[in-house]
């Protein structure tokens, strides 16, 4: 799963009017560029409705949530690469406007199951366990949270902003660790997508590729350390 933001690729065209508003009573992916969905709901409710399009969808969604306003769309340009993975950008314009106005802000999106497991042996001898790819972030998941754990520390040095992953299994938490506002600040933004390439190859390395809920935290816990927190609740 691969989640674009404004560090690695261009802002969708429809950020520059800035499509209209629409209400909707429940969570789901919005593939047309022209409305921009709002859901008033609790944190809670988007959480337990992503858990559903995680196993119905084949696209990925994102949303900025504040408690003022619910879930406000942000993901755009919804689509499957050549490799079978759904691709995800961030309108970056109105992602910027949250950040920017919110002092607590999190920023939610979801993983879809893969139905076919890529790995017949691990199918075959775990049908229900699946591959812990589908279940962790991605080093372009990590690199933006790291670029929008950045600009929201820029304008609200003391406030909260997470970045939040829903799957199957549970929920993965990115958010600055107690050094990490100090030390991104004072480095080159570009530096944050090699830090993420090198945090995912770490999991990669020290973990099985057989996705138990230990493996998942564990998985976890290699990308994480003072600068930047990677934590696995299961549901």
């Amino acid at each position: 799963m691969r989640l674009l933001c404004g560090l690695l690729t261009f802002v969708c065209s429809a950020a520059i009017a800035g499509p209209p508003l629409q209400e909707q009573k429940t969570l789901s992916v919005n593939t047309s560029n022209m409305v921009r969905n709002v859901v008033p709901i609790a944190r809670h409710e988007g959480i337990r409705q992503m858990r559903g399009l995680c196993e119905t969808e084949t696209y990925e969604e994102a949303w900025g949530y504040t408690s003022e306003k619910g879930y406000e769309e942000i993901g755009c340009r919804e689509r499957i690469d050549s490799e079978g993975n759904p691709v995800l950008q961030l309108d970056m314009s109105y992602t910027n406007k949250l950040v920017r106005s919110h002092k607590s802000l999190e920023v939610l999106h979801f993983h879809p199951h893969k139905k076919n497991k890529p790995n017949a042996a691990v199918a075959k001898t775990t049908p229900d366990v699946g591959r812990r790819d589908e279940f962790i972030p991605s080093h372009y998941d990590l690199a933006t949270a790291i670029g929008l754990s950045r600009a929201h520390n820029k304008h609200h040095p003391d406030g909260s902003f997470k970045f939040s992953i829903c799957t199957t299994r549970g929920m993965v938490t990115i958010q600055y660790g107690s050094k990490g506002a100090e030390f991104y600040e004072k480095n080159d933004p570009r530096y944050g997508i090699l830090d993420s390439l090198a945090r995912r190859t770490k999991a990669e390395l020290h973990t099985s590729s057989v996705a138990t809920n230990e493996n998942i935290k564990r998985a976890c816990k290699h990308m994480s350390d003072e600068k930047l927190t990677v934590s696995f609740t299961a549901h």
